[in-house]
């Protein structure tokens, strides 16, 4: 009788052990960290965007930590690789950070990137948001997101709003597009828009292909002298390119053509961004272009992020791509925390959609077509390396 007893009480013993055991270990798994994996370019053509963007990743992922985490307390870790702006690279990246046991990918704000990564996306269900990737593949169906404006919206505040702040009517643009999917996307459409059907119509009349590494424009500038245009519209290209072509277009003697005429000397579309107009100094005075945040933007709520981006970065300035990237990271996880999970994709993508926070640059409410915010668009001009906002 004692024995069977003994027997008893050691079996229940050894099941409440068991049992404990299991508790400390789903609560263990419960406060276990999340780990996050960021898709950025340290190196390469795109580095400079790369090393802006990294703190503030981090920053976004701090203010989380410290606020005491997602889903009860659990902790942020970030992982990272430079994808060098490969999109090769990238691809394999995402496998990489999956294999790490990441549940979630902060995206990239290059198109061509955020395709290549996207079909690994898909594969090995990691919600994603990218921060600037503008062409259509990039963001689509629910399953990637976005914080840039889509195609449609850029064109249609550059064709339609920044227009009127020409220095006079323009009739005929010269492209120069870089040799990447937003870019090429971009300026297939500008060619379909301006063909110079009406007289407030622009018409297209040349278009020059360059590389995103590309520092000789030389030949490029010579053809667009000899077209004599009125405008030239710069679809893209990394920063020291496009500031290295907006420099050359002195020593080709185009801009003070075109001033003398009162001819704009370039139009571009979001590519005026901190790095760009530090390189081509005041090479870059009175460039138009179209944005959704910029540094010196009359907002309370991005004047603060400036200040809390500076003190991170050791002064350094952030420009929109930064600010999306921040965006997009807080964006992300917090739809997780407002999910209930960091394992199950679809219902991640559901808390993406649904949820809405006051941005930096803005309200935040994503469109389910669109798969991004549709934010604000301002008109904004270069000058002494600032961007000014373009009042009627």
């Amino acid at each position: 009788m004692k024995k069977a007893l003994c027997l008893v009480l050691v079996t229940v013993w050894m099941v409440g052990l068991c049992f404990m055991g299991q508790v400390g270990e789903a609560s263990a798994a419960s406060k276990a960290p999340i780990k996050v994996g960021l898709l950025i370019s340290l190196t390469g053509a795109y580095a400079l965007t790369g090393q802006r963007v990294l703190p503030a990743v981090e920053m976004a992922i701090e203010e989380i930590n410290k606020n005491g985490g997602i889903l009860g307390g659990r902790k942020i870790e970030l992982y990272y690789e430079d994808d060098g702006g490969i999109p090769e690279r990238a691809a394999s990246n995402v496998r990489k950070y999956a294999e790490a046991g990441c549940k979630g990918i902060i995206g990239t704000p290059w198109s061509h990137l955020a395709i290549a990564a996207n079909e690994v996306c898909y594969e090995l269900k990691l919600p994603v948001i990218h921060s600037s990737a503008m062409a259509e593949k990039a963001a689509t169906g629910q399953k990637s997101w976005c914080f840039n404006v889509t195609l449609d919206v850029a064109e249609q505040e550059n064709s339609k709003n920044l227009l009127k702040y020409a220095p006079k009517p323009f009739k005929t643009v010269f492209l120069i597009v870089e040799n990447q999917d937003w870019a090429r996307g971009a300026a297939s459409r500008y060619e379909k828009m301006w063909q110079g059907r009406t007289p407030d119509e622009p018409k297209i009349v040349g278009k020059e292909i360059v590389e995103t590494n590309q520092t000789d424009f030389m030949s490029v500038l010579t053809k667009i002298k000899a077209a004599n245009v009125d405008a030239i519209l710069v679809s893209d290209t990394a920063a020291p390119a496009e500031a290295a072509l907006i420099k050359q277009t002195k020593e080709a003697g185009l801009d003070q053509m075109m001033m003398k005429k009162k001819k704009m000397l370039f139009f571009v579309q979001g590519t005026l961004n901190v790095d760009m107009l530090e390189l081509a100094g005041r090479a870059a005075n009175g460039i138009l272009s179209s944005e959704t945040f910029w540094p010196e933007m009359d907002l309370p709520s991005a004047q603060e992020f400036v200040q809390r981006y500076k003190a991170k970065a050791k002064g350094k300035v952030p420009d929109k791509i930064t600010c999306f990237s921040y965006s997009g990271a807080h964006h992300l996880l917090m739809a997780m925390d407002k999910a209930g999970t960091a394992d199950d994709c679809d219902a991640i993508n559901k808390g993406i959609l649904n949820y809405e926070w006051d941005a930096p640059q803005g309200h935040i409410k994503m469109d389910p077509q669109a798969c991004r915010p549709i934010p604000k668009v301002y008109p904004v001009m270069a000058w002494d390396r600032k961007l000014v906002l373009l009042r009627d």
